[in-house]
């Protein structure tokens, strides 16, 4: 339709020559405007990036944490195996000591725990025989793949442990060190690493000692003395 003004001008034509209804001038505005394309662009892809971000984040502490309970397991092994003195109760305090002074600054003991275990060939030289067994961390249901202190003494039901056989006038040194690794983000990202379980394993042959069990010269109370 054709509205003519005073002066015999068209104003205004809201249909075109097949009739059709032709869009006004702010919704053609409207289409023409990609001002906030980028915007929309940016929101829909920020969920995305924050994943991979977050994520890529919890993987890399992940990893920082196994490194860091790899390096508390072979440090109680190489602690505990230098000397050429028997061990003492004492000892062991300080060498577990020592690892929760690695591990400061991260949840890897209060979540989890570190098992030393002394192996000797048994007295019937028929398996491997855990003679003695020490522990420390706060998660005390975490016991050790090989078996309990005293284990093989009698029979021959340990045969190796991770693969080592101790022999005649050697014992074995085995730290086995687990725990439940703790998002720094929150459970957001459990599928990745949530409720994962960090294990490490250190073993060390040791020859210096003449005397391969644990003693207690220092008088420890039982209270003190890190039994399992």
């Amino acid at each position: 339709m054709l509205h003519v003004g005073g002066g015999g001008q068209p104003r205004h034509l809201h249909r075109d020559m097949t009739g059709m209804t032709r869009p006004s001038a702010a919704v053609r505005r409207f289409l023409r405007d990609r001002r906030a394309v980028g915007l929309i662009e940016f929101a829909l892809g920020l969920p995305v990036l924050l994943i991979l971000t977050l994520g890529g984040l919890e993987v890399a502490n992940m990893a920082l944490m196994q490194q860091r309970l790899t390096q508390i397991a072979s440090q109680v092994t190489q602690n505990a195996a230098r000397g050429t003195q028997q061990m003492d109760e004492a000892d062991i305090v300080q060498v577990f000591t020592a690892a929760r002074l690695t591990a400061e600054g991260t949840p890897l003991i209060q979540k989890g725990r570190v098992i030393l275990s002394s192996v000797r060939l048994n007295p019937a030289r028929s398996g491997q025989w855990i003679e003695w067994q020490r522990c420390t961390g706060d998660v005390k249901t975490i016991r050790s793949a090989y078996g309990a202190q005293g284990k093989g003494e009698t029979d021959a039901s340990l045969q190796t442990v991770g693969g080592i056989k101790a022999t005649d006038n050697v014992a074995i040194l085995v730290t086995e060190m687990q725990s439940t690794y703790q998002p720094i983000i929150g459970n957001a990202f459990s599928v990745v690493s949530a409720g994962r379980t960090l294990r490490a394993v250190s073993a060390q042959v040791v020859r210096d000692r003449t005397t391969f069990g644990i003693k207690n010269d220092t008088s420890l109370p039982s209270g003190s003395i890190a039994t399992c």
